[in-house]
């Protein structure tokens, strides 16, 4: 008895470990197209879990270590129709060719759902 109260014991405290980190996602290089703002050249935009926690110029915007980056420089980035690039806000987002051009990958909710 002591030994299988000691193998579940064993088997608990194996499956315990440090909390898994939310996904993140880093998008950068790309041009950040706001409306009734300037665009924003060589933007870092931050999303993780799902929201973005944060976007403005690569300078001012830390990458953290361990996220994935993904190279979007020469595209544009912007908002999904009736979504908004700000901190906090579901990450719905369109990666163009051009600015105004189709998107050539989407995001919804964080998650990529095109390639």
């Amino acid at each position: 008895m002591i030994r299988l109260l000691a193998a579940g014991a064993a088997l608990v405290l194996a499956s315990c470990g440090p909390p898994e980190m939310p996904h993140r996602t880093v998008i950068i290089g790309a041009t950040l197209i706001v409306p009734d703002r300037p665009p924003v050249e060589n933007a870092v935009v931050i999303v993780e879990a799902g929201r973005i926690r944060a976007a403005g110029v690569q300078r001012d915007v830390p990458i953290p270590a361990g996220s994935e980056k993904v190279n979007a420089a020469g595209q544009f980035l912007a908002a999904a129709e009736g979504a908004v690039i700000e901190p906090g806000q579901t990450a719905n987002l369109d990666l163009r060719g051009r600015p105004e051009g189709p998107p050539l990958r989407r995001m919804r909710q964080g998650v990529w759902i095109t390639p």
